[in-house]
């Protein structure tokens, strides 16, 4: 029986980096978009919040651009990531917490007072 071996790129390989740092900062740039035109029809703090953590995203592949490129040093890169990771999170939480808390006061307020 024959074994056949095939080449996988390796992550570290630049093209393979470049290529998926330049796939997500396009797939990332268009959600920030949806997230921006979203919030633009259904102005709200948690529309607001979710396009703020999608424009993060974007940033964070922004900041694997720089990196790829060599204007930004690993080590700083990282820093920056995981910072970009806590602000996303914290954002993302705060849509939920803020959707959640609009809905209940929705729930509570008889129907003629809501529109």
């Amino acid at each position: 029986m024959a074994v056949f071996a095939l080449e996988v790129p390796s992550f570290g390989d630049p093209l393979v980096v470049a290529t998926l740092v330049i796939l997500s900062g396009i797939v990332s740039l268009a959600l920030a978009i949806i997230g921006i035109q979203a919030f633009r029809r259904r102005p709200s703090l948690s529309y607001f919040l979710v396009a703020a953590a999608l424009v993060v995203l974007a940033l964070k592949a922004f900041i694997g651009g720089l990196t790829v490129v060599g204007l930004l040093d690993l080590g700083i890169h990282h820093v920056i990531e995981h910072g970009l990771d806590l602000l996303m999170a914290v954002l993302l939480i705060g849509a939920i917490y803020a959707a959640r808390s609009q809905h209940r006061c929705l729930v509570n307020t008889p129907v003629t007072e809501r529109f």
